[in-house]
């Protein structure tokens, strides 16, 4: 199937790439430097390697639609766990990135500050997740293929999904004003779309604190599919 011409292809550039590699003799200064194509240096690679001319016209006219309608599919799912990651009462952010439905990126890390509400350590998690958005399109548009609609921010806290999406709206708490406004700005300027999603379907929850028994094997189930 195409997915399968595709990894072939980029198996085929990987042979005709030049590689190099250190061998070691019996001494500690007999070390020597090989270097080749892949495909001179990893010979028995050879019959796994698809021939110079078998990936011409695989990006045809009759994929390319499916190539154009999926790569810049951008989604990320953003969590956070209210004052659980240290005994100073420090929140966990977490997310993971997914690319045409498969995860590239993900991270879990404390913030740098102390919440004192859920809708303060949720608007974090989502704030960082838009700038985590920014620079994977950047990625994208650096590689010449430059994102044609907004990557999806998905969060399980309504509040922060209203106060980012809601028209004319103003925040109150000018401890987190400046985040505030830098996510309104992204989300205006059609960077990213926020939208609500259910606790129970938030992967990204298993990047804010452990998990036990069907919650962990779920979480490892959707991420390793």
């Amino acid at each position: 199937d195409l997915s399968m011409k595709l990894l072939r292809h980029a198996m085929g550039y990987v042979k005709r790439t030049l590689a190099a590699r250190l061998s070691y003799g019996k001494s500690q200064d007999d070390v020597r430097t090989q270097t080749g194509t892949t495909q001179d240096m990893y010979p028995d690679l050879d019959g796994l390697l698809p021939a110079d001319d078998e990936d011409q016209g695989l990006f045809s006219e009759s994929t390319m639609p499916y190539l154009e309608g999926t790569a810049d599919l951008l989604e990320i799912h953003s969590d956070a766990d209210l004052g659980g990651a240290d005994a100073h009462r420090r929140s966990m952010s977490g997310y993971i990135v997914f690319h045409n439905g498969n995860p590239v990126a993900w991270k879990s890390k404390k913030q740098t500050t102390i919440s004192t509400s859920t809708f303060e350590s949720e608007f974090k998690a989502a704030y960082r997740s838009s700038c985590e958005a920014r620079y994977y399109r950047n990625l994208l548009r650096s590689l010449g293929d430059p994102p044609t609609r907004p990557t999806i921010i998905f969060a399980d806290n309504l509040g922060v999904v209203q106060m980012i999406t809601a028209e004319n709206n103003r925040l109150k708490a000018k401890h987190i004003g400046l985040p505030f406004y830098a996510t309104r700005s992204f989300a205006l300027g059609g960077i990213i779309e926020v939208k609500h999603i259910g606790t129970e379907d938030n992967i990204a929850d298993g990047f804010t604190k452990s998990l036990e028994g069907n919650k962990h094997k779920d979480f490892y189930s959707r991420l390793f599919k």
